[in-house]
């Protein structure tokens, strides 16, 4: 099943691949809406809850994991196209490379390549260690201002 998870980039996606498998996808919903609250899956006549098997496979994580297989395909497609649009044709993406620098344009190449990697995501790229070095530069700052 975590086997179907890595590839699927939507629950249609993993419940085809698991319904190939012969387990059935069962979505429990949020009392009187249609929001989705869990989701537990089936074969022949057992019934499991996601987070029963394993809590990777709970509904919330399972919906991470998809929204993140999702978000690196688009990135994936933007670099294809960014390559494809950057070299000539018949070229090898090495020997662009290296025709780049001899030319001493590479410089524009990385500028590139940077830009199509950085619009793959929502938002931008956002380093997860600098968000907590700033919260604890800023937990310090309040720290010295409380104790002055």
């Amino acid at each position: 099943m975590t086997n179907e998870l890595k590839y699927a980039r939507n629950w249609q996606q993993l419940e085809a691949a698991l319904s190939h498998k012969g387990i059935n996808t069962i979505y429990k919903f949020k009392s009187g809406s249609t929001e989705v609250q869990g989701v537990s899956f089936s074969k022949n006549d057992m019934q499991f809850k996601g987070s029963q098997i394993d809590r990777s496979l709970s509904y919330g994580n399972i919906n991470k994991q998809l929204v993140a297989n999702s978000q690196q395909e688009s990135l994936a497609d933007a670099l294809r196209r960014s390559v494809g649009e950057n070299r000539s044709p018949g070229t090898n993406i090495s020997d662009g490379a290296a025709a780049q620098q001899d030319t001493g344009s590479s410089v524009n190449t990385g500028h590139w390549l940077i830009e199509e990697l950085g619009n793959g995501f929502v938002g931008g790229v956002d380093n997860d260690d600098d968000a907590y070095k700033r919260k604890k530069r800023n937990n310090k700052q309040n720290d010295n201002q409380i104790s002055r």
